[in-house]
């Protein structure tokens, strides 16, 4: 009791009332007294919370992945800030060979060196922190390692076998097709298919975008004879990039295949078991399976890209996050 004496005698005159005064009994304070101690065999990390170990690895997973995309997000950023000063550079040297006034050097130093942009040390700073916290957290300490992965130098490789199944695919679409165009205009097959029509508009539904696709393809090898980066005009991922012989390589199978469907349905091959219109849902179904199989041949990485962008059209309207990578395939060519 003369504890809790001395406890209400100390407690101050004003404002709140010390926390032992408020308690009547010496019980209560020494039930206090024993809650908050601390015990000297209790774990001191016993307040933080259990983890699931199978969650680990797939966070873990994500966070690598963000840091990478974050890394890469810095560098478009630091060779966007490159591609201005070139522009100004390059505008300058054709106004001077036009008019002959040396203005570069004086123009750069007094308008476009003080802007923000000609400045890179806070993404060099950012790039320096990215690259230390992968190699402290996911290449255990290996910088080089670290660097390999982030960077993505591109392999230089040969592309014999991907240009000899592109051409070799447009040589028997090709024949296909010629061979089945004349078959389809004899009077004879117009007769025996009595929905030849309607057919031949369903094989031009599917020819115009495998067309389109191949058609993309000489795009990529115009802009890389004329020098042009679309790799960074379209922001595409360094890792999953096709050369344009290995592009080719899928719409030119799909083109193929699509002319042999359409010569085996005018030329009546399988009657009766398979009916003509049969043919171009087999086709259908094929590319489906070639674009979404899971074994790592044909440019998987490059493929499930391609079918990740084509989902998120139908929601590019409902966030702020665009799809501009697809602006390759789906806006008119710059040439």
């Amino acid at each position: 009791m003369a504890f809790l004496a001395f406890a209400r005698s100390n407690a101050p005159k004003w404002g709140r009332p010390h926390k032992f005064a408020q308690m009547d009994t010496l019980g209560a304070i020494e039930g206090h007294i024993a809650d908050t101690a601390v015990k000297p065999h209790t774990n001191r990390y016993s307040c933080v919370p259990k983890l699931n170990p199978d969650e680990y690895l797939p966070a873990r997973k994500q966070l690598k992945r963000a840091v990478t995309e974050h890394y890469h997000a810095l560098e478009v950023l630091n060779n966007y800030r490159i591609l201005n000063i070139t522009g100004f550079r390059k505008s300058l040297k054709k106004f001077e060979k036009v008019t002959g006034d040396l203005v570069q050097d004086i123009y750069m130093k007094e308008k476009v060196d003080p802007c923000a942009f000609t400045s890179d040390d806070l993404v060099q700073v950012l790039l320096k922190e990215m690259e230390d916290l992968f190699t402290a957290r996911f290449a255990r300490g290996d910088r080089k390692h670290a660097l390999v992965h982030l960077r993505a130098v591109p392999s230089h490789k040969t592309h014999h076998s991907s240009t000899f199944r592109a051409g070799l695919a447009l040589g028997l679409g090709f024949s296909a097709l010629i061979d089945g165009i004349l078959r389809c205009s004899r009077q004879q097959t117009q007769s025996a298919i009595p929905s030849w029509e309607t057919l031949l508009y369903i094989y031009g539904i599917f020819q115009v975008p495998t067309l389109f696709a191949v058609l993309v393809g000489s795009n990529i090898f115009i802009w890389n004879a004329s020098r042009i980066n679309y790799v960074f005009i379209f922001e595409l991922d360094t890792r999953t990039l096709l050369d344009h012989r290995e592009y080719l390589e899928i719409p030119c199978i799909a083109f193929a295949t699509l002319c042999w469907a359409f010569w085996l349905s005018f030329a009546r091959v399988g009657i009766p078991t398979i009916q003509p219109w049969t043919w171009p849902i087999i086709w259908l179904f094929f590319i489906v399976l070639l674009l979404v199989n899971p074994l790592p041949v044909m440019s998987r990485a490059s493929r499930w890209w391609f079918l990740r962008e084509v989902a998120r059209l139908p929601l590019s309207g409902s966030s702020r996050e665009g799809v501009g990578h697809l602006s390759l395939f789906f806006s008119p060519s710059p040439l």
